[in-house]
């Protein structure tokens, strides 16, 4: 995980090196009890409300999440917020 402060903007990354994403999948993973599922995640449990809720957090400070995966080499999510 980063932190960073940038011209009134402060961002925060989480990185990992699991499966990634495809494009098609990255489009829906924040939308309410969607799961991403393929032959990697079957067996991974969850109701597929937890992205979706930091979505509506990031909504409610006008903020921004971007989301940088590729399938076999892991996925990067950013959250950014204006602050002061």
């Amino acid at each position: 995980m980063t932190v960073r402060k940038e011209s009134g903007c402060l961002t925060i990354a989480v990185a990992d090196t699991g499966i990634g994403m495809t494009a098609k999948e990255q489009s829906r993973l924040f939308q309410e009890f969607v799961r991403i599922k393929n032959d990697k995640t079957r067996d991974i449990p969850g109701t597929g409300l937890g992205l979706a809720i930091v979505k509506g957090i990031i909504d409610l400070y006008q903020g921004a999440i971007r989301v940088r995966s590729e399938p076999g080499r892991g996925t990067t999510i950013s959250l950014m917020c204006k602050t002061g």
